[in-house]
């Protein structure tokens, strides 16, 4: 399957509200105190000058059938789990690290030309301190949150912006023909579809959002690209590997917005070269 490619263009009013790119990899031993030390200097020496640890505390439980539960019975243990968080002064990035994944998160998004070299250059001090990590899956993933209020585009429904594939109940002639459902009818949507492409896995996610005192909706299209097959061992080591790939999930992300957004709303956002 593929989408249907389009010429990229650059928004005025973005409606990206988050960009994350996710590398997983074989799980490695517990980060020791200096794997820790090292990579905060190194991360603080290119602008990530903030420093949290986010820990799910384990628990055990025993499983009980037809009784209580036996003293002798063997409880079953749920390890502690560490995620190292790296910020920048602005929180507008941030570097995530954990045994099993490395993550780049963007939460104001300007263009790739400023989100690639990030990525690339955090990868390369993170494959400094450990050489020999295996790669299990690259993912992308663009969350856009289209807010009609800013556009002058208040009182436009939402399939006279986005297409139907995204809409659910919201498309016209969805539960019956001749039919358009009231957005205030449609209480809570949520679409979730995987969906294997020419050259990645995608899992695309669309749904309407309330603000919280319920007066405005917002439309989120979420969509996670992913390799997870025939990744290269080196892919981590080798930048122009890994930034082959990086741009042709980024490719069909754009690709697939356009394909997603009606052409009102797209001349609406101000699109440019």
């Amino acid at each position: 399957m593929r989408i249907e490619t389009s010429k990229r263009v650059t928004y005025e009013h973005n409606p990206l509200a988050e960009v994350i790119c996710q590398v997983q990899f074989t799980k490695l031993q517990d980060l020791s105190d200096g794997d820790k030390t090292a990579i905060r200097q190194a991360l603080s020496d290119i602008g990530y000058t903030s420093c949290a640890e986010e820990v799910s505390f384990g628990f055990s439980q025993q499983i009980v059938i037809n009784g209580p539960p036996s003293p002798q019975a063997p409880p079953i243990a749920f390890p502690q789990s560490r995620l190292q968080h790296f910020t920048t002064q602005d929180n507008l990035w941030r570097v995530s690290i954990s045994t099993e994944f490395f993550a780049l998160t963007c939460l104001k998004y300007v263009g790739w030309d400023q989100f690639l070299p990030r990525m690339l250059a955090a990868i390369q001090l993170f494959v400094e301190i450990w050489a020999t990590v295996t790669p299990t899956r690259l993912g992308l993933r663009y969350k856009d949150v289209i807010e009609r209020e800013p556009l002058g585009l208040s009182d436009v429904p939402w399939h006279e912006l986005i297409r139907p594939f995204l809409l659910g109940p919201l498309a016209p002639g969805a539960l019956a023909d001749g039919q358009t459902a009231k957005e205030a009818e449609v209480e809570n949507f949520l679409s979730q579809t995987s969906l294997q492409l020419e050259h990645a896995r995608l899992l695309l996610q669309s749904s309407l959002l309330a603000s919280i005192d319920g007066q405005r909706r917002a439309f989120l299209i979420d969509a996670d690209f992913s390799n997870e097959e025939n990744l290269e061992s080196e892919l981590l080591a080798k930048p122009a590997i890994l930034k082959a790939r990086l741009e042709r999930l980024h490719a069909s992300a754009g690709d697939l917005f356009r394909r997603g957004i009606t052409e009102r709303l797209h001349h609406a956002l101000r699109p440019s070269n």
